[in-house]
Order: C-alpha cells, then sequence, then structure tokens
C-alpha cells in the first residue's frame, strides 16, 4: 500500500511538472558554424551558443511498480517554470573539437488538496543534463563529424503538504553516446545559409537500455562572429533503476533556436 501510494505521488508530481528531459537537450550544434571564416583550421576557434527549446513530452514514468503516462504540452512546461537556463560551448584546433552542452531547469507548481482543498500543496522539480563530447573531422570534402562523450543526468522530485515534504525521491545516471553531425553550406562566405543534421545513439545497458536523438536544422551565419539556427530536435530515452524501480521511458520533441558567437 505505502509503494503504491508513494507511486501515485511522484505520478502526480511528475504530471504536473515535468520538464523537458534531457532536454537533452544533446549537442547544441548550434554549428551552423564551425571554423570562423578567414581563420587557419589550425588556429584554436570557440564558440558559445545559447539557444532554447519549445518541448513537449510524451512517455511513462514510475516507481516501485507502478508507472504512468505522461503527456506534457510546452504551454505546461512554460507555465510551471521557475527558472531555466541552456548553453553550448566548445573549443575546437584543426579536426579535433572538444564540447560542453549543459541544461538546467526548475519546475515548481502550488496546489491544493482535501475537502474543499483546505491543504497547501507544492511540487518541485529539478532536472540537470550535462554533456561533454569529443568531435572528429572526418577528413572529406564535405563538414562531416563524428563524436562520442558522456550524458549525464541528474533529476530530482520532492512534493510537500501544508509545508512537510512528504515525498524526495532523485536518480543521477550516465550515458555514453556516439553520433554524427554533418553541414552543408550555400551561398558566399562569410554570411549564408547551411544545412545541418546531427544524431546520436547512446545508453547501451550502462546507464539507459537505450537512447538516441536526431536534430534536423538550418543556419544562417550573418558575420565572422554571428550566427543563427533554427530547427526541430527529437530525444528519447529508456532508463530504468531496478533497485529502485525508477522508470523513466520517455521522448521529447519541439523546435530548437539558437544564437552562435564564433571567435
Amino acid at each position: 500500500m505505502r509503494s503504491c501510494l508513494t507511486a501515485l505521488l511522484i505520478g502526480a508530481a511528475f504530471v504536473a511538472l515535468f520538464p523537458m528531459e534531457e532536454a537533452r537537450a544533446e549537442d547544441a550544434d548550434s554549428s551552423a558554424v564551425s571554423a570562423p571564416a578567414g581563420k587557419s583550421p589550425d588556429s584554436w576557434r570557440f564558440e558559445i551558443a545559447p539557444y532554447f527549446i519549445a518541448a513537449s513530452m510524451s512517455g511513462d514514468v514510475g516507481v516501485k511498480g507502478l508507472s504512468q503516462g505522461v503527456t506534457v504540452s510546452f504551454s505546461n512546461i512554460l507555465d510551471n517554470l521557475d527558472f531555466g537556463a541552456m548553453g553550448y560551448a566548445s573549443a575546437g584546433k584543426g579536426a579535433w573539437t572538444l564540447m560542453l552542452d549543459v541544461i538546467y531547469m526548475k519546475l515548481k507548481k502550488n496546489g491544493t488538496v482535501g475537502i474543499q482543498g483546505a491543504t497547501p500543496t507544492q511540487s518541485e522539480l529539478e532536472q540537470t543534463v550535462v554533456e561533454s563530447m569529443i568531435s572528429y573531422r572526418v577528413p572529406t570534402e564535405q563538414n562531416v563529424d563524428v563524436y562520442a562523450g558522456v550524458r549525464y543526468y541528474d533529476l530530482g522530485v520532492s512534493l510537500a503538504v501544508d509545508d512537510s515534504t512528504v515525498l524526495s525521491p532523485s536518480q543521477s545516471w550516465a550515458d555514453p553516446i556516439v553520433g554524427l553531425r554533418a553541414r552543408w553550406d550555400f551561398g558566399n562566405k562569410p554570411t549564408g545559409w547551411s544545412a545541418i543534421f546531427v544524431g546520436d545513439v547512446g545508453g547501451f545497458g550502462i546507464g539507459s537500455e537505450i537512447s538516441y536523438q536526431i536534430f534536423p536544422a538550418a543556419g544562417y551565419r550573418f558575420s565572422r562572429v554571428v550566427s543563427a539556427f533554427l530547427g526541430y530536435r527529437y530525444i528519447y530515452v529508456d532508463y530504468l533503476n531496478s533497485d529502485d524501480e525508477f522508470l523513466y521511458d520517455m521522448g521529447t520533441g519541439g523546435p530548437m533556436a539558437g544564437v552562435g558567437f564564433t571567435f
């Protein structure tokens, strides 16, 4: 009975406050850019790219053997957003590039339970996703990179009734990932359009059972320094912790936009 009550409570918290899962953002490869135009490929190059994902979610979450379907729209996520930050940074030289992507999100919702809603409640969800990767430019005429790294997840949920915390589970895990990204440039440089595709797969039973991502996008370079991109990202993750009986089987997708600064 107690495990069922716990599962129902965490299910309610997830339905009310589920974030853009990893909204992983995986590889904000805002790389509508690679090496800055006019710069030697052997010089150090750096990029910083804040971005945003208007994501919706659909899947199953569960604890203690009881799972619950979750469908959350972007408007519901936005209504309950307390704080969020997303950003990508890279440093490269020659064919090699180091990449770091961080997503932090905190959702909060107040409500009431009991007869005539007399007892106040507050549910919170915090999620941090950190990706650390290294990529290698394949020696071809096209801009094709292969990459590998680790995606780390930290997820915490709390539910308080009448200012007393009754539920506060958390989970963290790390997925190895391998992927491919490609870019096709159009028009005259240093300005012009680009088409971008990013895809990866990970988990392999080490963290998640399996996870994958696809991200097609279009980018435009305004100058040697400033570029922007717009695309659609879909990320799926199937995570199960048998010891804690914690299930996270979730697909997240939505439009993604960002601005890159290269120097």
